[in-house]
């Protein structure tokens, strides 16, 4: 069952953050914020971030790397898809400030490989959420696939593509790739080897060379960037 509880206000000394950030303290937000910011997964030397102008974040939770992002990529507008609601409520309280400045444009939806409606798998920690089949007379959650998510919104190209979404990327990768050719820079976490193999294999034959970042039990995170 996951953990009830409120959000507390933490303040944190970070470039272009003024605002408090409400974190749970005992859902795993403050597990996801030392991942990012003591630990710096994403950090990568070959991530560009500087010129980079469209972001979409997939498994936003409540707008860690979005932080992250705001930080790193000072032009680019975040679009930030989270399905589960006390996440994305959150998620919209943390950055009101930048989704008011159009800087990013928040979601509530459950990435897949076709448009419709799925269940939601609450987890102890809310980070590890996960999509499954719906069912009637259960909570549902919109669910859409990325060709729509950028139809919709008019995307010509995504610089950085991050995609931490529970066991959901297989259905992403095994469904139409329409998307997959505007993308330059994906970062990726995994979690089993089916998925390692189907995700990298396609990314591979699309042209994208793979550098493992980190391994965390069953769970790997992944760089990607598009060969020129």
């Amino acid at each position: 069952e996951p953990i009830n509880e409120l959000p507390v206000a933490y303040h944190f000394t970070l470039k272009q953050r003024g605002d408090p950030l409400y974190l749970r303290t005992l859902s795993g937000d403050l597990d996801i914020f030392y991942e990012l910011f003591w630990k710096r997964a994403y950090n990568y030397p070959g991530l560009i971030c500087d010129t980079a102008a469209v972001i979409i974040d997939l498994g936003a939770h409540v707008g860690i790397s979005g932080l992250f992002f705001l930080n790193k990529c000072a032009d680019a507008v975040i679009y930030a898809v989270e399905p589960a609601p006390a996440n994305f409520s959150l998620l919209c309280k943390n950055h009101a400030k930048a989704i008011a400045a159009g800087k990013i444009r928040p979601l509530q939806a459950a990435i897949n490989d076709k448009d419709g409606y799925l269940g939601l798998k609450n987890s102890l920690f809310s980070y590890n959420n996960k999509t499954i089949a719906a069912v009637d007379n259960e909570p549902q959650v919109k669910a859409i696939s990325l060709n729509t998510l950028v139809r919709e919104y008019g995307i010509t190209r995504v610089d950085i593509l991050k995609i931490d979404i529970e066991g959901a990327e297989s259905p992403l990768f095994s469904g139409s790739l329409d998307w997959l050719p505007l993308v330059r820079q994906i970062i990726m976490e995994l979690h089993s080897v089916e998925d390692e193999v189907l995700c990298l294999n396609v990314l591979t034959r699309n042209g994208f060379r793979i550098h493992a970042l980190k391994s965390n039990g069953t769970d790997r995170l992944f760089f990607a960037t598009r060969l020129l």
